[in-house]
């Protein structure tokens, strides 16, 4: 993990390569390695709307976002949203 908090946001910006888990219909995690990008401390994942991550993210918001790089980790968790808006989903992918 970096250092302190701090450093969090620096080390967001530089990896692109994640691991998003959401909870699928019979309260299982579902984890699954997605491209991201950090912008203004939040996390924006590109997905098709038909894929079985925003089937779940539209069920139960509860998700987890894992960054690794080497042996430094930043692990979040918190509630996911769809991004409806295609001009914001373009300018934050």
């Amino acid at each position: 993990m970096p250092k302190n908090l701090s450093e969090v946001p620096a080390f967001m910006r530089q990896v692109w390569l994640a691991t998003f888990a959401t909870v699928d219909a019979r309260l299982r995690p579902h984890a699954v390695p997605v491209f991201f990008t950090f912008d203004e401390g939040r996390v924006y994942i590109q997905s098709d709307r038909r894929s079985v991550k925003v089937r779940n993210l539209k069920r139960n918001d509860a998700v987890a976002v894992v960054v690794s790089r080497g042996d430094e980790v930043v692990i979040l968790r918190g509630r996911g949203r769809i991004v409806e808006d295609e001009g914001q989903f373009i300018r934050r992918t």
